[in-house]
């Protein structure tokens, strides 16, 4: 059997004033202007508790089928948008190289947020891409994403990327190709993996994160991207200036503290919701298996559990946004990514002004593809969602698996009769 990839033709996510119409906006959020580093992504739960009891009464499960190797080059075929750019802008390359450089990489294909992020100032973008063209090298972009998969049952069983993934990547690899048409070194998206860096405050072990990176490193290989897709980690670039951390970090903590609950800060509780998401409760959840699964909950006040529970989550929470914070806040002060990396367009999975932000995802997903599972809608789209979706619906989704894998590469949503 073969995995089932529709027609090429999705519809496009309509614009209108320049900005992208859909929910991946809304993960834009910042905590002020003095803030404006701190973006996050805000939670889709969409899982019905009651819905999960039916379907453990049913006694149902996905149906399943197995992949001997996944078929990555249709894969590309049916969902890359480089022929439908290239379609739409060839007409109009001006035969300047850098302005029909920016047209591609501005393409509502392609962009996320309005075009006039890339080159806000006027100067520092179009002056980097002008130098790589001198020098005859690729034009270097540098994204701090693709955090990891720490284990979560609600939001996925699997820990190694998943076709969301892979979708995200081939997103990235479009880019640069289109790109090689008027400039042919192309792009290169130099991936920051920020998950080991955040494992502290969540709660994860260090080097939980490692496998993570190398199966991503496995995709772009099997996308054949080596030349336009690099993975890097952010924690080495971090220790390298760690004695400046030291000699600042005293004061950042100092002044997050004195403003955590001021004014400033006015989307504090949303941040500590999003990140409540990702915090390690395995203990909690572990407690809770065991007490259904050996009937002992007749004998444990559950009101009690519950509310000590909740008190324990929302301190690990808010403990995990405000090191996000400070974090965050040491990096911005430091300038440690684009010290490290001071030739390269500075790239966001958030919009923001004098950054470019590139399309990762389907108009339809809210989350970050390493949030969820990957599922293929009856449309052919690929979005990301919860897990929990298909353990309360189970009759709907086919669970495909390459042949080696633990937990499903994706859903294939089924139509039912």
């Amino acid at each position: 059997m073969t995995p089932i990839f529709p027609s090429k033709n999705h519809a496009t996510t309509p614009f209108v004033g320049g900005y992208r119409m859909d929910k991946s906006n809304f993960s834009n959020v910042k905590l002020s202007e003095e803030f404006f580093h701190i973006s996050f992504t805000p939670t889709n739960w969409l899982t019905d508790p009651w819905k999960c009891i039916e379907a453990t009464e049913r006694w149902t499960r996905p149906d399943s089928a197995v992949l001997e190797t996944f078929d990555t080059e249709k894969f590309k075929e049916n969902y890359s948008r480089k022929a439908a750019v290239l379609s739409d802008v060839r007409s109009s390359f001006s035969g300047n190289t850098v302005d029909d450089i920016i047209m591609i990489m501005e393409h509502e294909r392609f962009l996320k947020g309005p075009k006039g992020n890339l080159l806000h100032d006027g100067v520092t973008n179009r002056a980097k891409i002008e130098t790589a063209i001198s020098n005859g090298v690729p034009i270097e972009i540098v994204i701090p994403s693709f955090a990891g998969r720490p284990h979560n049952p609600a939001a996925h069983k699997r820990v190694a990327p998943d076709l969301g993934e892979m979708y995200a990547l081939l997103h990235l690899l479009d880019i640069s190709d289109t790109v090689r048409e008027v400039y042919p070194p192309g792009l290169l998206f130099t991936l920051i993996l920020d998950g080991t860096i955040y494992r502290p405050f969540y709660g994860y072990a260090h080097n939980e994160a490692v496998p993570y990176e190398e199966n991503l490193n496995r995709q772009i290989s099997a996308l054949e991207a080596e030349n336009s897709l690099r993975t890097i980690d952010m924690w080495p670039i971090y220790q390298e200036r760690k004695d400046e951390v030291a000699a600042i970090e005293a004061e950042v903590r100092e002044h997050v503290s004195s403003q955590w609950n001021d004014h400033d800060l006015p989307s504090r509780q949303d941040l500590i919701a999003a990140l409540r998401q990702g915090v390690e409760t395995t203990p909690i959840t572990v407690a809770l298996i065991e007490m259904y699964k050996s009937g002992s909950y007749k004998n444990v006040d559950l009101d009690s559990f519950f509310i000590r529970a909740e008190k324990a989550l929302l301190k690990r929470a808010e403990h995990a946004a405000f090191e996000y914070t400070v974090l965050l806040t040491i990096m911005r002060r430091l300038d440690l990514v684009m010290t490290a990396f001071p030739d390269a367009i500075r790239g966001t999975v958030h919009p923001k002004p004098d950054q470019y932000s590139p399309i990762m995802r389907d108009a339809k997903t809210v989350i970050s593809p390493w949030h969820g599972t990957a599922i293929v809608r009856l449309d052919g789209s690929i979005v990301t969602e919860y897990e929990a979706i298909v353990f309360q619906e189970p009759e709907r989704y086919k669970a495909w698996f390459v042949r080696g894998d633990e937990a499903p590469f994706y859903y294939e949503e089924i139509k039912l009769p």
